[in-house]
C-alpha cells in the first residue's frame, strides 16, 4: 500500500504552514509489518531532506543516527521499514515560522489519525518533538 494514497488532506485552514511542502509519505509498505512508529514535529522545509526522500536526505540521517546510537543497524529509512519502523512528520507541511498554531496541529492531528490506523499492529510510537507529544 502506498501511504500518500490513503491519507489526505481535505481542510486546510493553516496559515503557518507551506501547503505546497506537504509531506505525506509516498512509501510503498506492507502496513500489517509496522511495528514501531516515528512521530516527528513537521516536515521538511526542502523536499530533499524528507525521510523518504532518495540520497542523503537530513530527516533520513538524523533518524538512522538515533538507531545506530540504539544498536540497531540500519544504513537506509528503506532498512527501518523492513525492521517494522515507519517514520512521519506529525504536521504534514514545513512549517514557516518557529511555532505552529493549535489549529494547524488540530487539523494536521486528523492526517496522523488517518495514517495511524493503516498500521493494526503498531505497539510503540515514538513522538519526536513538541507537536508530536
Amino acid at each position: 500500500m502506498r501511504i500518500d494514497q490513503n491519507v489526505f488532506c481535505t481542510d486546510s485552514p493553516c496559515a503557518d504552514v507551506l501547503p505546497e511542502r506537504s509531506s505525506v509519505p509516498a512509501v510503498e509498505l506492507d502496513p500489517a509489518a509496522v511495528r514501531l512508529v516515528l512521530i516527528s514535529e513537521c516536515a521538511s522545509a526542502l523536499p530533499e531532506d524528507d525521510y523518504y526522500a532518495s540520497g542523503n536526505a537530513l530527516f533520513a540521517r538524523t533518524t538512522l543516527q538515533a538507531f545506530e546510537d540504539a544498536g540497531l543497524k540500519a544504513s537506509s529509512i528503506g532498512d527501518l521499514l523492513a525492521h517494522g519502523i515507519y517514520c512521519t512528520p506529525a504536521v504534514k507541511c514545513a512549517k514557516t515560522g518557529y511555532a505552529i498554531q493549535k489549529a494547524t496541529i488540530a487539523a494536521c492531528s486528523r492526517l496522523l489519525e488517518q495514517e495511524l490506523a493503516l498500521f493494526p499492529n503498531a505497539a510503540a510510537y515514538l513522538l519526536m518533538g513538541d507537536v508530536a507529544i
